[in-house]
């Protein structure tokens, strides 16, 4: 499997080589989606444990409705639980496929969800998820064109206020994620960084670079930043 995403509310969720994203939950149920037309490299579970991004190398992006996982009650079977709905699909959202996803931790959702993409284009895309209270809507908000090679990972911090991103161009940037634009871009590394993390209040970025899984590092984010 290729990559995983947990939610605090029970829920994790994994893709991989099989083409589908697979969601298990600690309360009993277990859920296989759709294939995608190809691997299935990116999964985001929204903050409130509502809506599922999957995302694959076949440029196609779907987001699922999983609300019934969360409201579900340990004595509830799997048999008698909701499957999760299909709300979006997208394709050809990043040319050469969709490399990893996140939501932006937010909990006020009146106005939409926030989620990023990031790609084999080297393109982040930003996205307005409307769900609820009526409307469902999904639209295409920016497109950020600060990498020159792969985006192999984006990471929110806890608080929402910033994002980083890390790619084949062997750098890893930290976002504002009220304005979109670039803050830091962190020293360059001597491979690919393919993944990275903020620590709360965006103190602390680590970072993890290819092809060894092991090497990581904790860098201080600037004070000024």
């Amino acid at each position: 499997y290729r990559f995983s995403s947990i939610h605090i509310d029970h829920t994790f969720c994994s893709g991989g080589d099989d083409d589908r994203c697979h969601i298990f939950s600690t309360c009993g149920s277990c859920f296989k989606l759709p294939p995608h037309p190809n691997t299935v490299f990116a999964t985001a579970i929204s903050s409130d444990g509502n809506l599922l991004a999957v995302g694959c190398s076949g440029e196609v992006l779907r987001v699922w409705n999983i609300s019934s996982l969360g409201n579900n009650s340990m004595s509830t079977t799997s048999s008698e639980r909701e499957e999760p709905s299909l709300l979006f699909s997208k394709e050809e959202v990043h040319d050469l496929g969709i490399l990893c996803c996140a939501f932006l931790p937010d909990a006020n959702t009146e106005d939409g969800y926030t989620l990023v993409t990031g790609g084999n284009d080297a393109l982040i895309k930003v996205w307005k998820v409307g769900f609820g209270g009526g409307k469902k809507e999904m639209s295409l908000e920016q497109t950020l064109r600060e990498h020159s090679g792969p985006v192999m990972s984006l990471s929110f911090s806890p608080c929402g206020k910033h994002f980083a991103s890390s790619s084949g161009d062997k750098t890893a940037k930290v976002w504002d994620s009220s304005t979109w634009q670039v803050i830091v871009t962190l020293p360059q590394h001597s491979r690919y960084v393919t993944g990275c993390s903020l620590s709360e209040e965006s103190k602390y970025c680590l970072l993890y670079t290819s092809p060894r899984p092991r090497d990581a590092t904790l860098t201080p984010m600037p004070t000024s930043s």
